[in-house]
């Protein structure tokens, strides 16, 4: 499942999201491949908690940077990310 918010200049990626059952097949990427290839944007921004590793290393791994963290109370860290298209 994939949810995002476009408008003008930049995409706003809320969710990526693939069954458990569903991980390591490739989904994940043919959805972000499927978003980067389909608009035409000049950024696309995505928010994930600081401890989800395996999608913090997917975000890098696809050339995105983080761009900001917020402590948000003592058990969740939010971690931002960008990846300029142009």
């Amino acid at each position: 499942m994939i949810s995002f918010k476009l408008d003008r200049t930049e995409i706003d990626l809320h969710r990526l999201i693939v069954h458990p059952s569903h991980f390591r097949k490739g989904i994940a990427q043919s959805l972000l491949d499927f978003v980067e290839n389909t608009y035409e944007v000049k950024s696309i921004r995505v928010m994930t908690g600081s401890k989800n590793t395996p999608a913090i290393n997917f975000y890098i791994k696809n050339d995105f940077y983080k761009i900001r963290e917020d402590k948000i109370d003592e058990y969740l860290t939010l971690s931002y990310f960008r990846k300029d298209m142009i």
